[in-house]
């Protein structure tokens, strides 16, 4: 089964993030989504459009790097798929 998912963006309010972060951000927010889909697929086989607004409110650890914080995007992302 083939899955196409197509985010126009994230909106980080609150979060400061440097522009040389900004690629290592995306590369973990699609490595992390596409293990999460891969490992656990969708409860659903059919062509569907979300809101806009989907998943949690994620805070931010201090301690986080771009990369960890990705990860933590692309779970709230698959959780919200999957509600």
């Amino acid at each position: 089964m083939t899955i196409q998912i197509y985010i126009e963006r994230i909106i980080l309010d609150g979060f400061e993030l440097a522009q040389r972060e900004r690629p290592l951000l995306e590369t973990a927010v699609t490595t992390e989504l596409t293990r999460l889909l891969a490992e656990n697929g969708l409860n659903y086989h059919a062509n569907i459009a979300l809101p806009s607004r989907m998943g949690t409110d994620i805070q931010q650890n201090t301690d986080n790097t771009a990369a960890q914080f990705g990860s933590d995007i692309a779970r709230s992302i698959y959780g919200g798929l999957t509600q």
